[in-house]
């Protein structure tokens, strides 16, 4: 049986299942990951990334916002894990804890506000735009109830 102490992570802290009532912070990703993957330290990490993409994937869902594809999320989940491990055994730069509560962006459309020249598939909804900038830095917004109205005009535009 393990301890607390024996499944804390250095740099992500206890593993613990992601809320779903704002984006994601790079912490939050790692310590869901670490959840994810359970009691199977030594186990590959082929399905703890898939798990853990799947989850993140629908938090963006619900708030409207257009993702990269999966696979992109997978890869960009195994490169925090592996940037963190690198840290922790000292062959890479240190993760500052300023870093790891930093959005974990996985929005399609990375353009500022005004001049966004994406696809429409990818473009971030007008009315998201204001809750996904705050995301991206004060992090003071949430996640909503399911607006049905705009949920149903936005599933007919796809």
């Amino acid at each position: 049986m393990e301890t607390r102490q024996k499944v804390k992570d250095p740099v992500f802290g206890y593993p613990k299942w992601i809320r779903g009532d704002q984006l994601p912070t790079q912490l939050d990703v790692g310590q869901h990951f670490l959840f994810r993957k359970g009691n199977q330290r030594n186990a590959p990490n082929k399905e703890a990334l898939h798990r853990t993409a799947e989850d993140l994937q629908q938090i963006w869902i619900m708030a409207c916002v257009p993702t990269i594809e999966q696979d992109s999320i997978k890869r960009k989940v195994e490169r925090l894990v592996q940037k963190v491990g690198k840290s922790k055994a000292k062959k890479g730069p240190k993760v500052s804890s300023d870093e790891l509560l930093g959005l974990f962006d996985m929005c399609s459309c990375k353009c500022e506000e005004g001049c966004c020249s994406c696809p429409s598939d990818k473009k971030t909804p007008e009315k998201e735009r204001e809750f996904v900038k705050d995301q991206r830095s004060v992090r003071k917004m949430f996640i909503g109830q399911e607006d049905k109205e705009e949920t149903t005009r936005i599933q007919q535009k796809l």
